[in-house]
């Protein structure tokens, strides 16, 4: 129990939508100096001129957003709290525009910025503002928009702790001076909402041997599986520590098909071991959008020694190019097959059976591992009729 003397700080959760928010927010001013969080969703909040002037001693978490495209002001910038929040760690602005030059942004963990326009706030100031929080954990800057750069120039910051980094659709000037200017503890993940569009698939700046890319090139090497989603117009990578494990990077490419892989892989390649990679998952490659034989060319030789390989969704021709054949033998040390939401036909115990009888005939030992392992999940077609047959060939889960 508290002396009465002693102030609690005080984090409390007020879902409900309020039409009078202006009266239900005045109940609470008298204890502005034992706020420990607050959230704002679609509230304009600058329309309450004491949350602009009174002090937030022990606010550790301030979350606003609200809808559009926030702008900044410049002959009466937004202030919040008299800019005194000595405590405030976590700071999630949406749709809210505050000058960069605001003590808001100094000793941070935790920054997210999303759909901001700034006039006169420039990378350069942003830069200055991370320096500003030297424990950094968290950075996510989503639809952001900078002044124009006017030059490069040297800026630079160090941010040990920094071990996630969000990028949403900036503009390739503001992408290539963060991946420069900020330099990030060795156990970085990446995520990001990549700019480069079919035409330019070239996602890091080829002249940045500092900063966020000589941080990715040491830390990727704990990527051991790697996914790759073919949406109908757009693609992602995924890069994790083990299959289905913690994902070290993440890259979506909005404007950019299956077809751009074949860009988009040469570009990894410095950052990502390919030829290091154990496990490889495919989901929703369908044959009308790159022929089998492009994609083995472009993707499957990538992947050297991958153990495991994972088909969801796929057309079941991407299946039938493992097949083992005098002149085909991708994936030598395949030893474990996931099939989800496949078609399951003849032509698939073929596969599994080339895979356990073949691989020989045209490796030498140590060179080929025979298939030892298939798992069936949510397949279709003619599952259980095949059941027996591939029991007889390797070990079996199916669900």
């Amino acid at each position: 129990m508290l002396h009465p003397r002693q102030i609690a700080v005080i984090s409390k959760a007020f879902e409900m939508w309020r039409k009078n928010f202006a009266h239900f927010i005045q109940s609470l001013l008298p204890h502005i100096n034992r706020w420990g969080s607050l959230k704002l969703r679609e509230i304009d909040i600058f329309q309450f001129e004491m949350l602009q002037i009174l002090p937030a001693p022990r606010l550790e978490t301030l979350h606003i957003s609200d809808i559009g495209i926030g702008r900044e002001l410049t002959n009466a910038p937004h202030i919040l709290f008299g800019e005194r929040t000595p405590r405030l760690r976590d700071l999630s602005l949406t749709g809210v525009a505050i000058p960069l030059t605001s003590p808001v942004y100094s000793g941070l963990t935790r920054l997210q910025l999303a759909s901001i326009h700034f006039i006169e706030s420039s990378l350069p100031r942003l830069v200055e503002s991370l320096a500003a929080c030297p424990h950094l954990e968290s950075l996510s800057l989503d639809t952001v928009e900078f002044p124009p750069l006017t030059m490069f120039g040297t800026h630079f910051v160090v941010l040990e702790r920094l071990d996630f980094l969000r990028l949403g659709r900036l503009d390739r000037a503001a992408e290539r001076f963060i991946f420069t200017a900020i330099l990030p503890c060795p156990s970085l993940r990446l995520e990001m909402n990549s700019s480069v569009h079919a035409q330019d698939c070239g996602i890091f700046p080829p002249e940045a041997p500092l900063g966020i890319l000589d941080t990715l090139q040491r830390s990727h090497q704990r990527i051991h599986s790697l996914e790759i989603h073919a949406h109908p117009t757009a693609l992602s990578i995924i890069g994790r520590n083990k299959m289905y494990g913690e994902a070290l990077f993440t890259l979506y490419f909005p404007d950019c098909g299956t077809s751009c892989l074949a860009k988009i892989l040469p570009n990894l390649s410095p950052y990502i071991p390919f030829s290091q990679l154990e496990a490889l998952t495919l989901y929703g490659l369908d044959e009308r959008k790159m022929s089998t034989e492009e994609f083995g060319d472009i993707v499957f030789r990538r992947f050297p020694i991958v153990k495991v390989l994972a088909l969801v969704s796929c057309t079941p021709s991407f299946l039938d190019a493992i097949t083992i054949t005098p002149v085909s033998l991708l994936f030598p040390l395949l030893q474990t097959l996931r099939l989800v939401n496949m078609h399951v036909s003849g032509a698939t115990v073929a596969v599994v059976e080339s895979r356990m009888r073949q691989g020989h005939h045209f490796r030498p030992p140590g060179l080929f591992y025979p298939l030892q392992h298939v798992v069936l999940s949510n397949c279709y077609g003619e599952v259980r009729a095949r059941i027996p047959e591939l029991r007889e060939l390797v070990d079996l889960d199916w669900s």
